[in-house]
């Protein structure tokens, strides 16, 4: 079983024209090539394909939606080589069949995990608002 199969990746962009999630991939890709290449492939590169994600990325919680924050999933994945866990934030707007990438950050601990949680939770109010969607 896939989820969302023939949807498109939207990245989020602020108003004041900064892409910080580009900054971030950007940023990884630097410093660790390896784990950025399996990221684009096993999670940007399924969706931007039509291909979809497997549904086991939910029951092996890869993928866990977020409780408390209105649809808003978290993709988790470590690199080795940094010895960081990245996270990736992201939400669905099933009209416009879109994956919002929200915000991208290594998590640090458990408060910054709430300051990314609290990014991703504006920009996807942001993003909806704008749209007029959801």
């Amino acid at each position: 079983m896939w989820l969302w199969e023939n949807y498109t990746v939207y990245f989020y962009d602020e108003k004041n024209g900064k892409n910080y999630i580009e900054k971030f991939i950007e940023e990884l890709s630097k410093l660790d090539a390896g784990k950025m290449a399996e990221i684009m492939n096993v999670f940007f590169d399924r969706i931007e394909n039509g291909i979809g994600i497997p549904y086991d990325f939910i029951k092996n919680k890869t993928i866990k939606e977020l409780k408390g924050n209105n649809k808003i999933y978290e993709y988790r994945n470590r690199s080795s080589k940094l010895k960081k866990q990245i996270r990736i934030y992201f939400c669905v707007d099933d009209f416009q069949k879109h994956i919002i990438i929200l915000h991208a950050a290594f998590k640090e601990n458990k408060k910054s995990q709430q300051n990314d949680i609290k990014v991703a939770e504006r920009r996807k109010k942001d993003y909806f608002k704008n749209s007029g969607g959801e």
